[in-house]
């Protein structure tokens, strides 16, 4: 797109013409457990959360088990829950939400590997939830897992901030 000098531009046209996706590479976002118990223990964040045209919440990001370099929730190894939480102490819980996993993510893998040597690259995450009512919410999302043996991780949660209008 060209813009001469003194000639107004159509802001519609250049959003049209370029669209940026920010990933947050992992390698600013590594935070292990102080006191991890042996491998057993989730990493997750939440890189993007966007309020969609049709009022739903987009959250997208990554998450795994370090044993099993799996996502607890999309592997039914563990479990995700979402929820909202407003400045004032106000919470909502969305109605629904549809989770998918499996998406490739070798940044989290190439970062996460010296501690979990059984991380792959297909890690990477999605959420569509409801949406909490108008006003500036902080979306958080929380991931266990369970080894099967009646043993679960501590919760890992990672949030965002949302504005819904």
């Amino acid at each position: 797109m060209n813009v001469r000098k003194g000639q107004t531009m159509n802001v519609a046209a250049l959003v049209a013409a370029v669209v940026i996706v920010t990933v947050t590479p992992a390698a600013a976002q590594i935070a292990l457990p102080r006191d991890p118990p042996a491998d057993f223990w989730i990493a997750s964040y939440v890189d993007r959360a966007v309020v969609m045209d049709d009022g739903r919440v987009l959250l997208q990001g990554w998450s795994f088990d370090c044993r099993t370099g799996l996502q607890p929730a999309t592997q039914r190894i563990g479990s995700v829950t979402v929820h909202y939480s407003a400045p004032g102490g106000q919470r909502y819980i969305p109605d629904t939400f549809q989770l998918w996993g499996g998406g490739e993510r070798p940044d989290v893998a190439s970062v996460y590997a010296p501690h979990c040597p059984s991380v792959g690259p297909f890690v990477g995450y999605g959420i569509i939830a409801t949406a909490p009512p108008a006003g500036v919410w902080t979306v958080t999302v929380s991931w266990v897992a369970f080894d099967g043996a009646g043993r679960q991780t501590p919760p890992h949660a990672s949030s965002a901030a949302i504005t819904v209008r």
